[in-house]
This record gives structure tokens, C-alpha cells and sequence, in this order.
């Protein structure tokens, strides 16, 4: 079971939102843009207790446009068992809901009273006959089972709803012995276990600890133990009483074994605990565990990531990436880095702007673009990246930073690309905050273009015309998916403008040309005038 959607109100920086999931999930987009606040927001609705002492006057919209809703919407359907007298009447369910609103007065009979009212409880499938006051059901008997949402409210018995893990930034936490972490639920199991198996074996077992306990406390300095501590036990016993003199200084619980448990690296006598294998590590660590006590447990779950690359060689995020992909639970991750992006699989990725908007739309993947005489939606033009194995043909990882860009340059191929930054230095043109993509060649400029289009990231295409008119189906196909407004194409390359399209070596001499020149072709000030406009229309619209 997965969620399929989520819809947020006045919820931190997002007045509203609706959001759809697939089984492996990336938010991408600039800091600030809101991809935590999704992760927290499902965190929330999906928690079972503790609810109201996390929320925090921070959480309402800075518009303070009014109550906090959050209702997340599964795919499936999970079942609440409602009591009914002798029995239990199973409800058919497919959300959560939590609304969050302002005290308005002083609770009645208490001192002090909470900030916020919370109600958090299932919503029934669309099956379920909704009346005025709530819901009904029909009895095996025939007669009605009308409930509300307050019989809906948690905690509440439910079946098949899978469990919710949020890794924040400091999920290494959940491979230590903490609060609620799970290495803390791993320890106190084993040391239930442990004591089980100490029934009739108890005397065995203290004769060999207490071996074990005289070899390390006998290496250590007689004299110092008898400096230090053991005075500190006759001052006891003499301040007290001779119940004392059984203190020791202890190096082991020897009823709950696990409950100062570590992970570490252990080679002979030297370990490496786990906060010293490095934090990157640490985070794998966690989520592998979790994963394991889930699959032995036979739980769905779902786990919210919040930046899982932090931390790890780029190697080890993209071998993470896959691991993730293949999970048997759904994944819903924030991230900023490219090795966390496949475009092959366009419809996981979810890219969020500084307005707090969510693309791609449906209303932009229904919009034809045509391509060689042929008329496709732009989700068809999107399927074809996969299809056309274009992502490993075009779409090269590295480009996918695009995604978390702010304005995009595309440009022909890396002579451009090298060139344009050098020589807006030169004219005093700063486009140092417009991320500039080489596309490696005219031909597959519209491919980034559909990309640009469909996440509708702000784009500006700069491309060689060849030394042919705008009618050229090649021009002309990168001027109309371009918008028509946001291009600029010089009539030939930007070798022949600098007189080095005969060298051997053609964009190694563009780019040494380009260092050493002080005039700068007529051509490319036009294009940077051009491209500064589209910079400036960018701030404008944050």
C-alpha cells in the first residue's frame, strides 16, 4: 500500500498544495522551497500519538491564511475496527486527516491550557454512505452503525496501514540506544530474550562474568583502585550502612545487557564505534536496520528521507538510489543531488520553486508539442526518454541539475558553455545564478527544452542557426519549443565568430581565444543583452 496523494493547507510555507506519489518519490528544488515541510507534514498525519506536542505556532502559513489541514490519501484501502458493543464493525478506509487550529478560549477546568485544537482521525472509503452527522454502516442484523469522525479519532485500532519512519538529518539517531530509536526497541527485545534464557542457568553465568570481570579490573592498577575507589565504598558503607559493600564499578548491566549497546567496527581488542565510521555511513546504517526489523516483522512501510545523499560519495548516492528504487516500500525522498534523478522515470520526480508550487501539472503534460510533422502531448514526449533509452543516450547525470536550477542557459556544447560565463564576466553581465546546461549538440536542445517545458523550469535556449533562416525545421523546431521569445541564435557558430572553426582542436582554441580576447563580437552582446533581460525576469517573479 502507497500513499497516492497528498493535500496540504496553510501548512508552513505552502498556502496549498495537492501533490501525487509514485512508489519511489524525489522532491527536488531550491532551498526553501518546501520539499522538508512535505516530508514533515506526512510525518505528522501519519503518526499515531505525540501529535500535538510537535506542532508549533511555526507551522501555520506565513500568511496566516487560516487552520492547518493535511490529509494523506492511499491507493489501497486499510480497515478501522470500531467498537460496537460485544463486537467490532470494520470500516473501510482510505486517508488520514489532520486539522490543526488556534485556541480560541481557555479549556474549561484546566490551569493551563493547550495552544492548538487537533483532530486527527481515518477517513472512510467513498464506499461507506456518508449521513449529516458523519458516516453508516449496516449491521449483519440489518440495522444502521452510524459513527463520526470522533469514534475515527486516534488512537484507533487499525489493520493493514503501513508504518511511517521519517529519516531527518539526524537519523543516524535511529542506530542508537534512544527515546523510541530502533536500536532501543532491538535492545530491550534482546534483553527480554536474554533474561529468559537465564531461568535455571543464572549460576553459570555469573561464575563466568565474574572471571571475565576479575581479569579486566584486576589490569587494572591495584593502587589506583585503592586511591580511588575504594574509599569511596568504605566512606559509604561507614556513612550508610553495610548494604554497601557490595558496590561495585560496574562495566555491564547484567540484567539489561543491551541497553548501553553500540554498533562498531571490531578488530581484536580495537572498535570503531559507530559516530566514527562517519556520518554518511551512519545514515546507511540506520536505514539498512530499519529495513531489516521491517522485513522480518512482515510490515509495509513508508519512509521519508529528508536528503539521503547527504554525507555520501557520489558512487555510494547513486548505489543508494538504486538500492532505494528496488525497496519493497515506498520512498518518498528530498534531495539535491543529481544521482538521485533519473528522467528515465520523469513521473517520480516532483520539483517545487520558490512560490511553493508543485510541477509537473497536468494541465502542462496535456499541452502538444509538435516534433518532425508530428503533434504529441508532452507526456508522451516524455515517455519517450525511457523508451528511447534517451537517458542514457541523452540526458547525461550530470545535467540533471537543471532540475534544481532557478533559470537554466542550454546551450550547444561545453565551447558555449565555457565561453558565455567568460565573456558576460567580460561585458559585466552577471548570469552566475542561471545554471548553464550543455546539451552536446544542436540536435538534442529540444530534448532539455521538453525537460525545461514540463517541470517548467525558466529556461533560455542559445543555439547556431548554421548559417540558414528560422524556417529550418531544426531552427525553427528549437525557436517554437522555446516559447518563441526566451532564444537568441547566432547566424553561425560560435567558432566560426572567433575565426577557430578550422582548428584542429576547435573547442580548445574557442575557449583559449575567448580568455585572451578584449573585443567581444557584436553577435554575443546582442545575446548576452538578451540573456540578461531573461536573468532579470527571473527575480522579478520570485
Amino acid at each position: 500500500m502507497n500513499i497516492k496523494n497528498v493535500h496540504l493547507k496553510n501548512f508552513r510555507c505552502f498556502e496549498s498544495l495537492d501533490i501525487p506519489f509514485e512508489k519511489f518519490t524525489t522532491l527536488v528544488g531550491e532551498n526553501g522551497s518546501g520539499k522538508t515541510a512535505v516530508l514533515e507534514a506526512i510525518n505528522l498525519a501519519l503518526s499515531p500519538s505525540f501529535v500535538a506536542a510537535r506542532i508549533d505556532e511555526q507551522d501555520f502559513n506565513n500568511h496566516d491564511a487560516g487552520d492547518i489541514l493535511i490529509k494523506v490519501i492511499f491507493d489501497e484501502e486499510f480497515t478501522a475496527k470500531l467498537p460496537d458493543g460485544y463486537t467490532a464493525q470494520d470500516v473501510p478506509c482510505r486517508g488520514i486527516e489532520l486539522q490543526v487550529k488556534r485556541r480560541d478560549k481557555a479549556a474549561p477546568g484546566k490551569a493551563l491550557s493547550e495552544e492548538f485544537v487537533i483532530a486527527h482521525y481515518v477517513l472512510p472509503s467513498d464506499s461507506v454512505p456518508k449521513t449529516q452527522a458523519g458516516w453508516s454502516l449496516t449491521r449483519k442484523s440489518g440495522s444502521a452503525f452510524n459513527f463520526t469522525s470522533r469514534q475515527l479519532t486516534f488512537p484507533v485500532d487499525l489493520d493493514k496501514l503501513p508504518r511511517c519512519f521519517y529519516f531527518d538529518k539526524n537519523r543516524e539517531n535511529q542506530s542508537k540506544i534512544g527515546f523510541n530509536s530502533t536500536l532501543q526497541k532491538i535492545a530491550q527485545e534482546y534483553d527480554w530474550r536474554y533474561r529468559k534464557s537465564l531461568e535455571g542457568n543464572k549460576d553459570d553465568l555469573l561464575a563466568k562474568w565474574d572471571e571475565v570481570y576479575g581479569i579486566i579490573i584486576g589490569n587494572v592498577d591495584e593502587k589506583k583502585l585503592k586511591d580511588t575507589f575504594e574509599p569511596v565504598r568504605s566512606k559509604l558503607v561507614s556513612f550508610l550502612d553495610r548494604r554497601y559493600e557490595n558496590l561495585e564499578l560496574s562495566i555491564l548491566n547484567l540484567e539489561q545487557p543491551f541497553q548501553k549497546s553500540f554498533f562498531a567496527l571490531r578488530n581484536g581488542l580495537n572498535q570503531i564505534d559507530q559516530k566514527n565510521l562517519g556520518s554518511g555511513i551512519s545514515m546507511v546504517l540506520s536505514y539498512f536496520l530499519l529495513e531489516t526489523i521491517s522485513s522480518l516483522a512482515k510490515e509495509q512501510l513508508i519512509i521519508l528521507i529528508d536528503e539521503p545523499e547527504m554525507h555520501l560519495h557520489p558512487q555510494l548516492q547513486y548505489k543508494l538510489r538504486q538500492h532505494l528504487r528496488n525497496s519493497h516500500s515506498q520512498i518518498i525522498a528530498s534531495t539535491h543531488s543529481e544521482a538521485l534523478i533519473d528522467l528515465g522515470e520523469w513521473r517520480s520526480i516532483k520539483r517545487f520553486d520558490t512560490t511553493q508550487r508543485c510541477y509537473p501539472t497536468e494541465d502542462k503534460l496535456r499541452t502538444t508539442l509538435s516534433y518532425k510533422g508530428k503533434s504529441k502531448r508532452i507526456e508522451e514526449h516524455l515517455d519517450e526518454v525511457k523508451q528511447f533509452y534517451q537517458d542514457k543516450t541523452i540526458f547525461f547525470r550530470e545535467n540533471n541539475e537543471m532540475l534544481f536550477a532557478r533559470g537554466c542557459l542550454l546551450v550547444e556544447g561545453p565551447a558555449e558553455k565555457y565561453g558565455i560565463l567568460v565573456l558576460s564576466q567580460k561585458e559585466g553581465v552577471d548570469i552566475s545564478d542561471i545554471t548553464i546546461i550543455s546539451c552536446n549538440g544542436k540536435d538534442k536542445i529540444p530534448h532539455y527544452e521538453i525537460i525545461c517545458t514540463a517541470f517548467e523550469i525558466p529556461f533560455f535556449t542559445l543555439f547556431d542557426k548554421d548559417d540558414k533562416n528560422d524556417t529550418d525545421p531544426s531552427n525553427a523546431t528549437i525557436i517554437e519549443w522555446s516559447g518563441k521569445n526566451h532564444y537568441f541564435g547566432f547566424s553561425q557558430s560560435i567558432e566560426h565568430l572567433f575565426g577557430t572553426h578550422k582548428s584542429e582542436h576547435k573547442a580548445a582554441a574557442t575557449m583559449l581565444t575567448i580568455d585572451g580576447c578584449t573585443i567581444i563580437p557584436q553577435e554575443i552582446k546582442e545575446a548576452l543583452r538578451k540573456i540578461n533581460i531573461f536573468r532579470n525576469s527571473l527575480s522579478k517573479s520570485d
